[in-house]
Parts: structure tokens; C-alpha cells; sequence
């Protein structure tokens, strides 16, 4: 989100693969899309190659959930990874240099307004991170600009921000986006997401009516806005590349697992990353409502003596040629295996 905010550069989150194996022999790195995974043989199949492993370890992430609204896949922005953040934040720029040129009030407000949609901390974080660049550097930039002009929109369709955090927190969070000009609206759920438009629903309340004096109301429960704008941070699934890989696949796309995913123990156990349910065992999962992005956090029992082997090779396969977010923290000893991150995702694999 500070990527599309403009409050920080790709290459500042974002680090080159090789560059951070260069001094680790045991790390091989592969960029690839994997198709298939062969439970029984312990293969790994991408395209070009085929890999066996001992154990394989999945955190494939997880990609947007648009709840099957209209329109949402095609015209909302989603921000998920730095692929989505990059062109937003060139969307927003492109939006005030539009703005600027335009004589017709109304026009100039479509372009001028971001709606938001989804109250969690992709949201929230997104929504302050927007209005420190626009009612910042952006009006300096613009001076044909009015700040009345601008409107940044969180809707949110539960009753309150930032669900499954204290409640004091939750009012802070509001209080602070509304002091910073976004205008935030709750119990307001979005049913169809066009080019030009997003049309939600909900009950209304004295900051809503408010906020929706320059929108189009087809009738007492519906609220047409006019917005060239819609950020998509609304929940998260599992990513449907598991489901072609012959793993039991339950609601939102998550893999149910105990310590080790069903049909797969140890040797050659498959250890399962985010998102996905736990159960039994070892197992843990944070609390979060379903489909949001703390829905679901990392599982799995303690390593067994055969993790720990040394001399291990690892391979890891990746989509893409970055990484991105925090690091995770190595331990005392390789492990026989490797990690798909992402489908883009990572595979260490032993010989």
C-alpha cells in the first residue's frame, strides 16, 4: 500500500531472489509455474521440468476475494502484490493530471474521487497512506485543485472498522481517517463495481448521507457514486492453483491441514503455508472472520529430526524474480525440502 500511495519506491520492499541466495551454495533457484503436484511419487511437476522432493513445503499467499460482485474483478484496483500496487499509483497521478485539464465540475469530481472498498488493515492502512499524498504534495502540485474537490471513501460493509481488533481501536482508526479527510462508511456493501461507478448498499447514517451528496441514489437502499477509482481490499482466498493439484480444497480456497496436509505425512510430508484452515495436531489459527487477510496464519508442528539433516540441497521455485514484505527468519539447520511461494512460490528439494 505504500508502494500505490507513493510513499515508497518498488525497490524498497521488493528484493532480487538471486541476490539474496548469492552466498548460500545449498540454494538453488528456479523461476517457474507449477502445474502439478504428484502426492504419491513426491513430484513436483513445472513446466519444462520435473522435481522430486523429500518434504515440500506450500505458501502459495493468497489472492483477492471479490464475493462474486459485479464487475469487481474487471474494474476494481486490487492490491495484493507489487504488480497491483505499481499501476495504481500511476492511476492516481494520472487521475489529477485529467482532473486538472477538465472545465466540467461534475467530471472533474469523478476523477477526484477513490473509493475504497473493505474496512481491514489492507484498507485502513491504504486509505491514510492516499490521503497523506493527496492532501499533501498532490493539491501543492495541483494548485487548479480545491481540496473540496477531493474525496477519498472507505466503505466498509460490517459495523466497524478493523473487525476482530479491540473495540477502542477501532474507534481510533476511524476518528484518525476522518481527521486526515477520508470519509468512512460502514455497513455500506458493494454490489457491482463498472468503469465509471461502484453502487453499494447498506444502512445509512448521519456521516453517510453526508458523504453521499454527489452520488446518484437509484432508491432508499442503494447509492450509485460516481468514481473512476475502486481499490479492492475486501478479503482474500486461497489461490485456485491448489485445487488442479489434487489437494482437498475447503471454503475460500484454504486447505484444510493438521501438521501436515491430509494424505501427506511424513516422509514426503507436505507442510501447508498460508492461507488455509487448521485443525488437530499441533495445528494453530489466529482468529479473523473468513476471507479476511488474518484469516487462517501459519501452521504446523515442530520439526522432526530429518529437517534438520545436514548437507541438504534446497531448490526454490518461484513466479516471479522478487520478493517482497518481511524476511523470514532461518533456523539452526536445512531442511530437506523447499518452499513454493506463490505459485510464484518456493520448492527446496533434496538429492
Amino acid at each position: 500500500y505504500q508502494v500505490a500511495a507513493a510513499g515508497l519506491g518498488p525497490s524498497e520492499i521488493a528484493y532480487p531472489v538471486r541476490s539474496l541466495f548469492r552466498r548460500h551454495p545449498l540454494v538453488e533457484f528456479r523461476r517457474a509455474r507449477v502445474h502439478g503436484i504428484d502426492l504419491d511419487s513426491h513430484i513436483v511437476e513445472a513446466h519444462g521440468f520435473r522435481l522430486a522432493y523429500d518434504y515440500l513445503v506450500i505458501a502459495l499467499g493468497s489472492v483477492p476475494n471479490y464475493f462474486g460482485v459485479e464487475g469487481a474483478a474487471r474494474h476494481a484496483f486490487p492490491l495484493r502484490t507489487m504488480d497491483d500496487a505499481v499501476p495504481l499509483r500511476y492511476h492516481v497521478l494520472d487521475c489529477f493530471e485529467r482532473a486538472a485539464q477538465m472545465a466540467d465540475a461534475s467530471a472533474r469530481r469523478a476523477w477526484l474521487r477513490f473509493v475504497i472498498v473493505g474496512g481491514g488493515a489492507t484498507g485502513v492502512e491504504y486509505a491514510g497512506a492516499l490521503a497523506e499524498l493527496i492532501y499533501g504534495p498532490l493539491l501543492k502540485d495541483f494548485g487548479s485543485i480545491a481540496r473540496d474537490e477531493v474525496e477519498i471513501r472507505l466503505l466498509e460493509g460490517g459495523e466497524r472498522l478493523l473487525a476482530g481488533m479491540p473495540p477502542r481501536l477501532q474507534e481510533y482508526a476511524r476518528v484518525r481517517l476522518e481527521r486526515r479527510g477520508v470519509r468512512v462508511l460502514t455497513g455500506s456493501q458493494v454490489v457491482e463495481v463498472a468503469s465509471d461507478r461502484v453502487v453499494s448498499r447498506g444502512t445509512a447514517t448521519e456521516t453517510e448521507t453526508e458523504a453521499a451528496t454527489d452520488s446518484d441514489t437509484d432508491d432508499s437502499d442503494s447509492d450509485t457514486t460516481s468514481t473512476h477509482t475502486v481499490v479492492w481490499a475486501a478479503g482474500v482466498q486461497g489461490d485456485p492453483a491448489v485445487a488442479g493439484w489434487g489437494l482437498p480444497v475447503g471454503p475460500a480456497g484454504r486447505v484444510p491441514v493438521g501438521e501436515y496436509a491430509p494424505g501427506a505425512g511424513p516422509p514426503g510430508g507436505v507442510r501447508c503455508g498460508r492461507p488455509r484452515a487448521c485443525g488437530g495436531g499441533r495445528a494453530a489459527a489466529s482468529s479473523g472472520g473468513p476471507g479476511r487477510s488474518s484469516a487462517g496464519e501459519h501452521c504446523g508442528g515442530q520439526r522432526g529430526p530429518d529437517d534438520r539433516r545436514r548437507g541438504a540441497r534446497r531448490l526454490c521455485l518461484q513466479g516471479s524474480r522478487h520478493v517482497g514484505g518481511n524476511r523470514s527468519q532461518r533456523g539452526g539447520g536445512a531442511s530437506v525440502g523447499a518452499v513454493i511461494h506463490g505459485f510464484r512460490g518456493v520448492v527446496p528439494v533434496a538429492r
